[in-house]
């Protein structure tokens, strides 16, 4: 009897703990939506001998028109394996370079529920790769036109939003994504 009590209250115990820190990392999750937080690739680059592009642009700096590029792009159908925003969010800030990372579906729901939609493109606007360690629609329009992002003009803006499955940024777009940035120009854009 002595032992059964005593497994009860271990296994009590260590759901109270389980459910502790399942509050604590919803709180934590919640809390990021007001900070800045860098992606954890650019800080490992940070660590190495290469350091990288990364500018946090707020949500007053992010064109509209941006955003609703951003989301244009992973409609086209050139792009096949569509992702849900919130796993690439979750991949992109929470997991290292190349790692897809096993828990990203289930992080990218539950950041779903706990941000609004719009702050999670800002938080893929400002993690995503634009290769040769650039991160964030801010450093790459930056690197690409020496602009910041208000002086884009819609072609940019397009190119912007198609460049993010292009990772090579001192190369012209191959015929297909060519394509696409003219139709996400004629969609979205004009």
């Amino acid at each position: 009897m002595f032992l059964i009590r005593w497994a009860l209250n271990l296994l009590r115990l260590v759901a109270e703990t389980l459910l502790a820190l399942t509050l604590l990392m919803l709180i934590l999750l919640w809390g990021l939506n007001w900070i800045p937080f860098m992606p954890v690739p650019v800080i490992q680059k940070h660590f190495s001998e290469r350091v990288p592009q990364w500018g946090w642009a707020g949500s007053d700096e992010i064109p509209q028109r941006l955003l609703h590029a951003l989301q244009e792009v992973e409609k086209l159908p050139t792009f096949h394996k569509p992702t849900a925003i919130p796993a690439k969010v979750a991949v992109q800030m929470f997991y290292p370079e190349r790692s897809r990372g096993t828990g990203s579906f289930f992080l990218g729901e539950i950041l779903a529920l706990l941000w609004s939609e719009r702050r999670l493109w800002i938080f893929h606007a400002n993690s995503v790769c634009f290769g040769e360690d650039i991160y964030g629609v801010k450093a790459a329009a930056a690197r690409l036109w020496h602009k910041k992002l208000s002086e884009l003009t819609p072609e940019e803006i397009a190119e912007l939003a198609v460049r993010t499955h292009w990772p090579h940024p001192h190369s012209t777009l191959p015929a297909t994504l060519q394509r696409e940035k003219r139709l996400l120009l004629r969609k979205v854009l004009s």
